[in-house]
């Protein structure tokens, strides 16, 4: 897994007041790009605006996918909390689906570890959100842990290009999105400004790519997990979606 961070960039390392003046520059333009109706200063915006969705699915809904793992926390507290983490029923003579099934078991193995290690004391949720399309198929594993402090989740994504028969990679996605990691900064400058408009500073410090799907019109969107520092608060890292060269919203708003 990489990690981009802001120390990265070229603006970063010059010197912080030139990163300052680049950094309020990508603000200026992003603020030129806003609409009249947009937030005063002072004022919070909704954390998702447009109407951008996903269409996650179910795994029964979904043909030729089972569960390898359902299991319920031991809690009570957090019974609704629920790991479970599904496969291809029948990957046949497809090697991209025997290929992800392999990850998925290793995947399903060590939440069965860890729930055998510390299932009575934290409980974990693994929650399998799934996209079938003409084109591909995307498992994406939302995690989260309770009690837990510094993230709304982790991300682990598994997708099958059906018109190739194989996996898709970060590689491979990040090609299909042409989208660069300075593409992502400015974007991600963007939200803050526009999303998180709250009368505090916040920042992104650093983010990964890993995560990605296939949307419904075919094109790949990246789930770019970015940790912001925001003013008298710690740091928190969220789950966003990258797509059209912007960021769409957060993961936990898109589910249901």
């Amino acid at each position: 897994m990489h990690k981009t961070d802001y120390a990265e960039f070229p603006f970063a390392q010059v010197n912080r007041a030139l990163a300052g003046l680049l950094v309020l520059l990508l603000v200026v333009l992003a603020l030129v790009g806003c609409s009249d109706d947009g937030a005063k200063a002072g004022q919070t915006k909704p954390e998702q605006t447009g109407a951008y969705t996903v269409a996650w699915q179910s795994v029964d809904d979904v043909d030729n996918l089972t569960l390898l793992l359902d299991e319920a926390s031991a809690i009570e507290e957090f019974s609704d909390y629920t790991v479970q983490v599904p496969a291809f029923a029948d990957p046949g003579d497809s090697k991209g689906m025997q290929m992800l099934n392999e990850k998925l078991e290793d995947y399903a193995a060590d939440c069965r570890a860890w729930l055998a290690e510390n299932g009575n004391e934290t409980a974990l949720s693994v929650r399998p959100l799934i996209l079938d399309t003409d084109t591909a198929v995307s498992i994406v594993l939302f995690k989260q842990m309770a009690t837990n402090y510094g993230t709304d989740g982790e991300v682990d994504t598994f997708v099958y290009d059906k018109l190739t028969g194989y996996t898709v990679d970060e590689d491979l996605a990040r090609a299909q999105v042409g989208s660069s990691d300075d593409d992502i900064a400015a974007a991600l400058v963007q939200y803050i400004d526009e999303e998180m408009n709250d009368g505090y500073k916040h920042k992104w410090l650093g983010f990964t790519t890993d995560a990605f799907y296939v949307d419904t019109d075919g094109q790949v969107v990246l789930i770019v997990e970015t940790e912001i520092a925001t003013e008298g608060s710690d740091n928190w890292t969220y789950p966003l979606l990258f797509k059209d060269g912007r960021i769409v919203g957060k993961l936990t708003n898109m589910l249901k």
